[in-house]
């Protein structure tokens, strides 16, 4: 009854949420950037993509969806324990990452298939309708896309698929 499921799992976990402790900069090379990811479901399934291919932090925009929210948790599988998720904007990550170039997911950027990225990067994966704000467009030293395929109408990819290709592509 306390969930908020209607077919709830068996197990129910009660814990204090964890003081985070930014320590930067981030050990990996490549940082993932989320701006405004709104959806809690996404949110929650990159995490679990990220854990899946090793990435032990996460960089969130403070205007995302809230990593505690109980949605984010769900569809981390767990992955919220594992990756850390650190709240800061982009402008306050760049100063204290001034070696790695910011790289705006884009229709318009180089194929990511095609070595795209090789160097200490910050990634960002953009709002699931708006993509990636102007303010940090602006900011960017280069984009990365996705190829579409022949004839696909297809406007766009969610957010965590995106992110699937391009973290599966990078450690391709």
């Amino acid at each position: 009854r306390i969930s908020g499921l209607k077919t709830p799992n068996k197990v129910l976990m009660v814990c204090d949420i964890p003081e985070e402790e930014v320590d930067l900069p981030l050990e990996n090379d490549i940082v993932i950037y989320l701006d405004h990811i709104k959806d809690p479901g996404n949110f929650g399934t990159i995490l679990r993509i990220a854990d899946w291919f090793g990435w032990k932090h996460i960089v969130a925009s403070p205007e995302c969806a809230e990593v505690w929210n109980p949605k984010v948790i769900q569809s981390s599988m767990g992955a919220v324990f594992r990756v850390k998720v650190h709240e800061m904007d982009l402008i306050n990550l760049a100063e204290h990452m001034p070696d790695k170039k910011i790289l705006v997911t884009d229709m318009e950027g180089v194929n990511v298939f095609e070595n795209a990225v090789t160097e200490p990067s910050i990634i960002v994966i953009g709002n699931e309708s708006h993509g990636v704000s102007p303010d940090i467009k602006a900011m960017a030293n280069g984009a990365i896309s996705i190829p579409r395929g022949a004839g696909s109408k297809m406007e766009s990819l969610n957010a965590a698929v995106a992110t699937g290709i391009i973290l599966a592509a990078i450690k391709n």
